[in-house]
């Protein structure tokens, strides 16, 4: 099983170009950006945005708490347009999250 998987992972890397590879991981970036655009904190500090994504990384597998913000992912797509709140984060405590 592990060397089909090895032999599929090198003819896709071999019928993918340098190029196409860049122009992806191009598109994936520009789509993670807008994201952070949609939530309306495009300038936020920088350390802020990774340290909020480390703790949602680290909180990841934790079921309910994946299922609960992949809902509420949705939510905001079907709503479309700015997810912008008024929500004072120095009142949000770690034990709140």
């Amino acid at each position: 099983m592990r060397q089909k998987l090895a032999r599929l992972k090198q003819t896709h890397n071999r019928m993918t170009s340098p190029n196409e590879r860049r122009r992806h991981d191009t598109r994936l970036k520009i789509e993670l950006g807008g994201l952070i655009v949609k939530v309306g904190m495009k300038a936020e500090d920088k350390a802020f945005l990774l340290g909020v994504l480390a703790d949602a990384a680290e909180l990841r597998s934790d079921g309910d708490y994946r299922a609960r913000m992949i809902d509420r992912g949705r939510r905001e797509f079907e709503r479309g347009g700015s997810i912008v709140t008024d929500v004072n984060v120095a009142s949000i405590s770690s034990d709140s999250v």
